[in-house]
């Protein structure tokens, strides 16, 4: 079975899908990618309490050192990496009020350090027969679905985050051309307005509502490299997103 690590997988969607892959697609050998350890390891215990086994891999997707550290890890332990959800990101930096470094550390985050995971992880996907990147990306990154107002007019506080997604969405696809040369497939999921720490807790989706697209993608082969889906419940399989 399949070697999965999910980044920012203590709470919210990472850790809503690992219990969906844990109960639904069992014999997978998942690791918990957490950029602090503690909260991690808390995550871990909160799953072992449920019968849930995953291991947990320390990772700051914004820091190379990190990265560098994790990819030797899962090499050392498993030799290959067969599935990586770049799930990690952020929204808001509230440690600043300063609209060039918001700008800056939502960028850095969300596009820049999920493309240096792709290149980083890119040797140990390629060990594997059937190596998937599935990148968490949102609504909001489409540009149709801004362009007619789906979600309203955005506020200015939603710029950094929604042109971050639409520029992961780029990113992807062009990696996704890239990589076909190492037999990596490369998707785009949009799991919806869900009720995460991202946004405060606002969305009105759940996270196991959220995951049933990322769900697919791990699990099955039903969808074409460098495609962005989404998957709602009353949905019968996988669904375009526009661009």
């Amino acid at each position: 079975m399949a070697i999965i690590l999910i980044t920012g997988a203590n709470q919210g969607l990472g850790y809503a899908l690992i219990k969906k892959l844990s109960k639904e697609s069992k014999g997978n050998t998942i690791l918990l990618g957490s950029r602090n350890k503690s909260n991690g390891e808390k995550a871990i215990e909160s799953l072992s309490k449920e019968g849930i086994e995953a291991s947990l891999i320390e990772i700051d997707i914004t820091n190379d050192e990190s990265i560098d550290k994790a990819v030797l890890e899962i090499d050392n332990k498993y030799g290959k990496l067969d599935i990586l959800v770049n799930n990690a990101a952020i929204s808001y930096d509230l440690s600043t009020t300063d609209f060039r470094d918001l700008f800056n550390s939502v960028l850095s985050t969300n596009v820049t350090s999920t493309f240096i995971m792709i290149k980083k992880f890119k040797p140990l996907l390629s060990k594997s027969s059937n190596a998937k990147i599935v990148n968490i990306s949102s609504g909001l990154g489409s540009a149709q679905i801004v362009i007619d107002d789906t979600y309203g007019v955005l506020p200015e506080s939603f710029y950094p985050y929604t042109i971050s997604k639409a520029a992961l969405n780029m990113g992807s696809i062009l990696y996704s051309k890239e990589l076909v040369k190492d037999n990596i497939k490369l998707v785009m999921i949009d799991p919806g307005y869900c009720s995460t720490n991202l946004n405060g807790y606002l969305g009105p989706k759940s996270p196991s509502d959220g995951v049933l697209a990322a769900f697919e993608a791990v699990t099955t082969d039903d969808w074409k490299t460098g495609e962005f889906l989404r998957h709602e419940p009353t949905d019968d399989k996988l669904t375009h997103n526009p661009w």
